[in-house]
């Protein structure tokens, strides 16, 4: 289901219909905010078919990274293995006669030999082929490898958008909540309307929020201390940045009036630690060190 974006929904369905599709393509946006939706949907539409079936279709390729079977993490990389895999895909003819329609997710995850090995197939591939990258960071990528592409920008998509989409697909009562949840991703959005479980998942770090706001140092880091504790596989640090994601949106309600808080200009400053502590997270710094130092300036 596509949320959002009729700007670029109507750029496709314009260059499908006169038949002037560029070569390679590359969206840009945070996680579940419709970029392989939209790449999916352009794919179903050239290919003829419908978007759920597409993954057995002989003229589709999807890349993302792959799980390391010794730790049972994703690698790091796309590896190079893998793009010279999809680059043989890339130089052979259709089997269909038609288009064939490839997806890099995670494309700021090849590294320069996988990203070298992507740089040919953009620049050698036969017949008609439309190339999706797919990246939340498009300054990770090769200068080459991004100047070969158009530039698509996916923005949050508004709570009331996403809403009336989720209304019309019938989730009901779910809707007008996992919208304002959502932080402008529709893909969360669907998940949280489809997840009962998930979505009280959300509604209790909104609660944890309001229970710390204002609290002693020692009473936050005891609410956080759940979120904290390492497990078999060390600390979840994708859920640590989706709360603190959570924690950031609330706070720009707070700064905007919407909730009670501090003054903005204090609301202001603790969004910019939140978005500094998420940065050092990426850089694997010690989890526990870097959330304590967060709350600490609160």
């Amino acid at each position: 289901m596509l949320i959002g974006h009729q700007k670029a929904l109507s750029f496709f369905e314009n260059c499908i219909k006169n038949g002037n599709l560029a070569h390679a393509y590359c969206f840009v946006g945070r996680d579940q905010t419709g970029k392989r939706t939209m790449a999916n949907y352009v794919a179903a539409k050239l290919l003829a078919v419908e978007a759920a079936k597409l993954s057995s279709h002989t003229d589709y390729y999807y890349v993302e990274r792959q799980v390391n079977e010794k730790t049972g993490k994703l690698n790091q990389d796309i590896s190079v293995a893998q793009a010279r895999q999809f680059k043989e895909f890339a130089n052979r003819r259709a089997w269909m006669g038609g288009y064939k329609v490839g997806i890099i997710d995670e494309a700021e995850k090849l590294n320069k030999e996988s990203g070298n090995a992507l740089l040919r197939v953009l620049e050698e591939s036969a017949g008609r082929s439309v190339f999706f990258l797919l990246t939340a960071d498009d300054t990770g990528l090769l200068p080459t490898i991004r100047s070969r592409c158009q530039v698509f920008y996916f923005a949050p998509a508004p709570a009331e958008e996403i809403r009336a989409g989720l209304a019309e697909a019938g989730y009901g009562e779910r809707a007008a909540m996992a919208a304002k949840l959502a932080l402008g991703k529709p893909g969360l959005a669907i998940d949280l309307a489809e997840n009962e479980e998930r979505l009280n998942g959300w509604l209790g770090e909104v609660k944890r929020w309001e229970e710390i706001i204002g609290r002693p140092v020692y009473e936050r880091m005891k609410k956080m201390e759940n979120l904290l504790e390492k497990d078999e596989k060390g600390l979840n640090k994708d859920r640590m940045n989706e709360v603190l994601e959570i924690w950031q949106t609330l706070w720009r309600e707070v700064m905007l009036g919407k909730r009670p808080g501090p003054a903005a200009c204090q609301a202001a400053a603790i969004i910019d630690s939140i978005g500094q502590t998420r940065a050092l997270l990426r850089q694997n710094v010690n989890q526990r060190l870097a959330v304590e130092q967060l709350l600490l300036n609160w």
